[in-house]
C-alpha cells in the first residue's frame, strides 16, 4: 500500500511522511510487517526517526476495521554516532485504539536487529527505497491511451526507476503468526505526535486506507480536510467519506 505527502505535517517533515506498508510471510510460522517513511532520507531530510513521534502497526485480529492490537515504536534523540534507541510496545483491546500505553516487547538501537518478546525480531534504520516507478513509461502509456492506443510495451522497451538510488527509513517487525490473533487480519499504520503546543498525542498521518487521498481528495478543498482524513481510522471511513466517494467524478485517465 503506497502513500506519500498526504498532509501538511508530513510534507514539512519527511520523518513522519509514510511511504509504503508491507505485510508478507517471513520465516516459517512468522509474518513480517514493514513501514517505510521519509521518501528523501539523506537528501532533503534527516536519516533518523523523529523523537516524540509514535509509529504504529495497527491490527484487527479478525480481519475487520476495528483495531484490537497495536505495535507502538518510539525513538530517542540520536546519539553522538547518529544511532537512536528504539522501543517497541504492544497494546491490546481498547487500549490499542488510542493512547500511549502498552507492554514493553523490547529495546534496541537503529541499524541493529534485536529480539522482542514472544520470539520476534525488530529492526529500524536507513534502507534503499523498495518502491519502483517508471515515470517516463507511465507518461507514454497515458499519452497512448489518450490517442486511442494501448501500448504496454513502453514499460519493457527501456525500463527505468525514478526512485533508483533513493533511501527511506524503515521499521520492520517479524512476529509469530499467533501474535496477530488469526490467519486473516486487517492492517494499517499511523503516526502520532506530541509537542507543537499539544499536550496529548495527535494522529497526523496514516497509511492503509483505500487510496482515498489520491482518488477522492485530489486536490482537497482545504488542508483541514487532509488533517481530518489523516486523523481518522478505517472503522469510521465508510460513515465519514462514503458521500464524497459516491459524489466524486472518475479520476482522469
Amino acid at each position: 500500500m503506497s502513500h506519500h505527502f498526504d498532509s501538511a505535517a508530513d510534507r514539512a517533515d519527511g520523518r513522519i511522511n509514510p511511504c509504503d506498508l508491507y505485510a508478507f510471510p517471513g520465516a516459517s510460522g512468522t509474518t513480517t510487517l514493514i513501514l517505510t517513511v521519509n521518501p528523501d532520507a539523506g537528501r532533503s531530510s534527516p536519516t533518523t526517526f523523529r523523537p516524540g513521534a509514535r509509529y504504529e502497526f495497527v491490527v484487527d485480529s479478525n480481519g475487520g476495521t476495528s483495531e484490537d492490537i497495536a505495535f507502538r515504536i518510539t525513538f530517542t534523540e540520536p546519539g553522538d554516532t547518529g544511532k537512536q534507541q528504539v522501543r517497541v510496545l504492544r497494546a491490546d483491546g481498547p487500549a490499542a485504539r488510542q493512547g500511549t500505553a502498552g507492554t514493553s516487547l523490547g529495546e534496541g538501537r537503529t541499524g541493529e536487529v534485536f529480539s522482542i518478546t514472544g520470539n520476534g525480531l525488530a529492526w529500524a534504520g536507513l534502507a534503499a527505497d523498495p518502491f519502483n516507478a517508471d515515470g517516463t513509461a507511465i507518461g507514454k502509456f497515458n499519452q497512448g491511451l489518450r490517442e486511442g492506443r494501448y501500448n504496454p510495451e513502453v514499460f519493457t522497451a527501456s525500463p527505468s526507476n525514478a526512485f533508483a538510488g533513493r533511501d527511506v527509513t524503515a521499521i520492520a517487525l517479524q512476529l509469530p503468526d499467533a501474535a496477530l490473533g488469526s490467519t486473516r487480519i486487517g492492517l494499517w499504520a499511523r503516526i502520532s505526535l506530541t509537542g507543537d503546543g499539544h499536550t496529548r498525542q495527535r494522529q497526523v498521518s496514516r497509511i492503509g486506507q483505500a487510496m482515498l487521498r489520491p482518488l477522492f481528495f485530489n486536490p482537497p478543498d482545504t488542508e483541514a480536510e487532509l488533517d481530518a482524513l489523516n486523523a481518522g481510522a478505517p472503522a469510521t471511513d465508510l460513515a465519514t467519506h462514503s458521500q464524497r466517494v459516491r459524489g466524486s467524478p472518475p479520476p482522469p485517465a
